[in-house]
């Protein structure tokens, strides 16, 4: 797996994390910490799919927490279902 600083080219500018919990998942979405000053569209797949308190702008890269050795994990099945099952819907 990768760490986190290896997502910064295809997220484009300085990785921040949003942390999503929910009882069946927790998820990592890595996004472009200057996506206000930028003027990056917000990310209507994450809006839609997580409802996060603040908007995510910008392309993201979702992964899994990281674990002891500061490595990401993948990303649950149940969080691909909730993308499929929203990519069905559009």
């Amino acid at each position: 797996m990768k760490r986190s600083a290896d997502f910064g080219a295809p997220v484009g500018g300085y990785l921040t994390p949003l942390i999503v919990r929910d009882a069946d998942f927790t998820a990592v979405v890595w996004c472009d910490e200057e996506g206000i000053p930028k003027r990056l569209p917000e990310n209507l797949w994450i809006r839609d799919i997580f409802s996060p308190s603040t908007p995510v702008l910008g392309t993201c890269v979702i992964t899994g927490e990281s674990d002891e050795d500061g490595f990401v994990t993948s990303v649950s099945p149940r969080v691909i279902e909730l993308f499929k099952a929203h990519a069905s819907s559009v």
